[in-house]
């Protein structure tokens, strides 16, 4: 369509619009040489989930009002101020107007983002609670980052509804099946996205009228917060129904417009009462201040009258009025920009998922939700979530995407896009491969390689008004040639006895914590149960006396330990988050490497807690993967209190004996030390995929540090990203790049393999296993924890072992193949 516009500069430099030509959609191909000259480059963009484009003429505008008229600071009465605040409020109402709300029922504050508005009825709800014991919150799965974190400010609890159905349950029976209900008399607040930022999905709309009209005592005092941003910028968001309607809705005008960077809080003006009762004023929001005297008098007129704190941005508001004008002008309507979205969005999702390798396993894996459908915008909007797989099935790195995507040129967003219900449901990550991808260096769902078999993120593309077909048929055709039908190709095996360096050797003193780095070219003893101090102590449950694993409590990956050798003691240090949480009372605490003898006075003093008493132990019957086995269980207080409060469960630190050498803790191979270099006979390294982007790694120096630093240091210290994945895997060594092998024979990046209790069997068809020796009994073995192997970087464990006669056999192959196999020098 060609939208005819008949324009006029009004006094004040606006602009009106003569007449639209309506129809039920846009020639957005030519709206995109006139107003987006960006896009008639090489440049395809695919984040506007992220932020939008502006047009160009919204921002010539602009600059022709700033430059054509005097604005003033609105907190005065000059004539350039009064112009400013006449503008601010037309702008306000020509807002409300574009999303159907009615001056009589809403409100407009204006903030820099839709985060900021979170925090204002965050604000809010403190004050107004504050002396009955604070408020409780409800949130949906698919919330934003920002919506998350009121969790840690509702002091009356919170509940965390992990689907729709959860929420529909709670809303008609008035009562939570999980989490913490409150009474009845505490002010409560439920919020969740209208779409995800993440898949697109969109929520239902229902919700906060269907919780305003419940007579259920459960649902007394709940207020609703409904995050539109990600749905606002390509849908028309209808508050023409105010009895249907949240009471705080939060959006950003960038992810609308593109510009200006603004945000903007609509409230309902029947819950204006407790806007009033925020304690916090900032200048403009007041009548009267008295310094002397603890009194104010704030503004009883308009909620955003008392709730704009400071200077508004009224050059960004001006700014608004003319995006809103440019954007009515090229698009008429948010309805038609839902369509056009809506059918770019399902052209793209049927052109990607058709995508195919030669063997017909299709490209890519993407997470839509069952209920949505792409081309209905009732129920998803224009994003699409995806992950990339090779042909042999090994997941593509994002940091690969992005950078392949650079390089062409491609637009779009990688990581956990600030959705960490949205990417824990859809890729399967449980609390504690959270956690382990955190210790191995994922933030933000991004990280250096892909750990336990599963992606820590996603690849995201979203569309906008102004996208086309051009975009979406660029990109696949980028797709296609950039990761489809790609064969791996075959390394051959190295020679016999090629040396490698070991780069690290690493121990567990507390099992399911974080990794100890031995000092620097030291040798290391074995013993029958492994690297000596390596998994000695474990954390157990004080109910049950159950050993706990890091999948039964995450939190042991933020416990740091560390060993001094000379004072006999093991330190373990708390990670950041955790050191100035209020209770805690101590950030270390100290225990005996070596069970029944007590550290020097001055030993304990260098360690700064447990005072001088002994630490009291009794012996106890506790369960070790689903055995009964001995051992000495901690029961002073500190000790207790400490893991206790570290955990979020009452537990203390245990002492097994070793249940692979029946109690005896005797060293059994000869050589007694593991030196720096092995040798590998027959290693086959893994097969690289044809068409990464991964640049080879460096060599690698060994890390340095002090057996007796602090734990503060030692925890900010970046290690490299490899022996982060390695301590993620709980593996023991990392061998290093050989100066005796040719750079091209390592693509395949670092090799890691643990000694010990764990190793790794191979059947028939080459699957690896990973066991533990003290599951190993008579003719059955029990799987232990499966690390697959870091693929997408190269990153395997080496095979200890291989099945050999029947399991019974299979402890002493171990023990007595490790160093036939493997020539420690």
């Amino acid at each position: 369509m060609v939208i005819y516009i008949e324009e006029e500069p009004k006094e004040n430099g606006s602009l009106v619009i003569a007449s639209v030509k309506e129809s039920s959609r846009y020639d957005v191909d030519s709206i995109r040489r006139s107003e987006y000259p960006l896009l008639e480059g090489a440049d395809i963009y695919l984040d506007h989930t992220g932020t939008t484009l502006f047009p160009r003429s919204a921002l010539d505008r602009f600059v022709r009002d700033v430059t054509s008229n005097l604005y003033g600071n609105p907190h005065s009465e000059s004539k350039s101020s009064r112009q400013s605040t006449l503008r601010i409020e037309e702008i306000r109402k020509q807002a409300l107007q574009f999303f159907n709300a009615s001056p009589e029922d809403f409100d407009l504050i204006f903030v820099q983002n839709a985060t900021a508005a979170i925090k204002l009825v965050v604000e809010v709800l403190q004050s107004h609670a504050a002396d009955s014991g604070g408020f409780w919150y409800g949130y949906h799965a698919d919330s934003h980052t920002s919506l998350v974190g009121i969790r840690e400010v509702a002091a009356a609890g919170f509940a965390y509804f992990s689907n729709d159905r959860e929420v529909e349950d709670w809303i008609a029976q008035g009562t939570l099946n999980h989490g913490h209900q409150g009474t009845n008399q505490i002010t409560r607040l439920f919020a969740y996205p209208g779409q995800s930022n993440m898949t697109g999905r969109r929520l239902p709309l229902t919700w906060p009228g269907l919780l305003r009209k419940s007579v259920l005592a459960g649902h007394k005092n709940v207020y609703t917060l409904l995050d539109a941003a990600a749905l606002a910028s390509t849908s028309e968001l209808d508050l023409s129904n105010a009895e249907e309607a949240p009471d705080f809705i939060a959006l950003s005008f960038y992810k609308i417009f593109g510009f200006p960077d603004l945000g903007a809080l609509l409230v309902r003006r029947e819950v204006s009462p407790i806007l009033q009762s925020r304690k916090y004023f900032g200048g403009g929001t007041v009548e009267m201040v008295v310094n002397g005297i603890f009194w104010r008098s704030m503004h009883a007129g308009q909620p955003h009258e008392y709730l704009e704190d400071g200077t508004l941005p009224f050059h960004n508001i001006i700014a608004l009025g003319h995006a809103l004008t440019t954007h009515k002008q090229l698009y008429t309507s948010q309805k038609l920009v839902s369509r056009h979205t809506a059918r770019l969005a399902r052209y793209l999702y049927d052109n990607l998922s058709g995508l195919c390798h030669w063997d017909g396993s299709p490209l890519c894996v993407i997470y839509k939700d069952p209920r949505a459908e792409y081309g209905d915008a009732s129920t998803t909007g224009p994003i699409i979530a995806f992950n990339i797989r090779y042909i042999d099935g090994a997941w593509v790195k994002l940091s690969d995407v992005e950078k392949i995507a650079n390089k062409h040129h491609i637009h779009l967003r990688t990581g956990g896009l600030c959705n960490p219900g949205g990417i824990a449901s859809s890729l399967d990550l449980a609390p504690w491969e959270l956690f382990r991808n955190y210790a191995a260096g994922v933030d933000c769902g991004r990280g250096p390689a892909i750990i336990g078999g599963k992606p820590s993120g996603v690849v995201r593309v979203s569309l906008g008004a102004m996208s086309n077909t051009h975009d979406v048929d660029v990109f696949i055709d980028f797709m296609r040639s950039q990761f489809l039908n790609v064969r791996s190709d075959g390394v051959s095996r190295w020679e016999r006895g090629i040396r490698i360096p070991i780069s690290q050797i690493m121990i567990y003193p507390l099992d399911g914590a974080r990794a100890w780095r031995t000092p620097a070219e030291s040798s290391w003893p074995i013993q029958s149960s492994g690297l000596r101090w390596d998994r000695e102590w474990f954390l157990v449950d004080l109910a049950t006396l159950k050993v706990l694993t890091r999948e039964m409590a995450p939190q042991l990956m933020l416990l740091y330990p560390e060993v001094d050798s000379a004072a006999r003691l093991l330190r373990i240090d708390l990670h950041r988050s955790l050191r100035n949480s209020p209770g805690i009372g101590l950030d270390h605490i100290c225990l005996p490497l070596e069970h029944g003898k007590r550290a020097s006075q001055t030993d304990r003093a260098r360690c700064g807690v447990c005072g001088t008493r002994r630490l009291r132990f009794s012996p106890q019957t506790v369960m070790y993967q689903q055995a009964s086995v001995s051992g000495q269980v901690c029961f002073s207080e500190d000790v207790v209190k400490f893991f206790s409060f570290a955990i979020g469960r009452d537990c203390t630190a245990a002492r097994i004996s070793n249940p692979a050498s029946g109690g005896q803790d005797r060293i059994v191979f000869a050589p007694e030390e593991l030196h720096r270099t092995i040798i590998v006979e027959n290693y086959e390294p893994p097969l690289v995929a044809c068409g990464t982007a991964g640049d080879l790694p460096s060599t690698t120096t060994s890390v340095a540090f002090s057996s007796t630093g602090a734990g503060a240091d030692r925890m900010e210290s970046h290690f490299p990203p490899y022996e982060g994945l390695a301590e993620s895997m709980q593996a023991n060594i990392v061998l290093a790049e050989s100066p005796d092998v040719e750079s091209a024979k390592l693509l395949s990046g670092w090799l890691f393999m643990s000694i010990g209790r764990r190793f790794f069997v191979s059947d028939a068809n080459g699957t690896t296993s990973s066991y533990n020796i003290a599951s190993v009994t008579g003719d059955t073995a029990v799987r232990e924890r499966l690390y697959p192997g870091l693929s997408g970087a190269g990153l395997r464990h080496y095979k200890l072992a291989q099945r050999s006669g029947n399991l019974s056999e299979m402890t002493e192959m171990l023990q007595m193949n490790l160093f036939r196999r493997f020539t420690l020098t």
